[in-house]
């Protein structure tokens, strides 16, 4: 256990581990591309993924004003990157110390992974009372 999932990389079959106790595990993967950068509500790079497309080119502080030619507003650096695909090519235009500089970044996969968790619907009894044990409730519609 502690070699493949605490030391290691590999991903746990969460959907085994969960069945015992009566609940389904569904993977959800985010689509959207990866830019390797975060931007705080001033409109400045605040952070850069040390590893990311955009490491080489961007560092906090620079100001975003636009991708590909579209101004870029801090709420909608997710939505614009939503009309792209990891592998996509995106100009990005920045201020550094007064001057603008535009620089091309080739989007990344992304790596956020969400599960979702949902009660399975053929419950037989004793299942029904191993995960309402094990929640520590007898309300496990509201909480499954």
């Amino acid at each position: 256990f502690f070699d493949a999932f605490v030391r290691g990389t590999e991903e746990p079959d969460w959907g085994e581990w969960f069945e015992n106790m009566g609940l389904e595990v569904t993977r959800i993967a985010d689509e959207t591309p990866n830019i390797g950068f975060s931007i705080a509500e001033n409109g400045r790079v605040q952070t850069v993924d040390f590893d990311g497309p955009a490491a080489p080119y961007v560092s906090p502080g620079d100001e975003i004003v636009a991708l590909d030619g579209y101004q870029l507003k801090p709420t909608n650096l997710t939505q614009f990157l939503k009309t792209y695909r990891p592998g996509d090519q995106v100009g990005v235009h920045l201020f550094r110390e007064g001057r603008i500089q535009e620089t091309i970044v080739q989007l990344g996969e992304n790596g956020c992974v969400e599960y979702k968790i949902n009660k399975r619907p053929d419950l037989d009894e004793d299942t029904t009372m191993l995960l309402r044990d094990w929640l520590g409730t007898d309300e496990i519609d509201e909480q499954a």
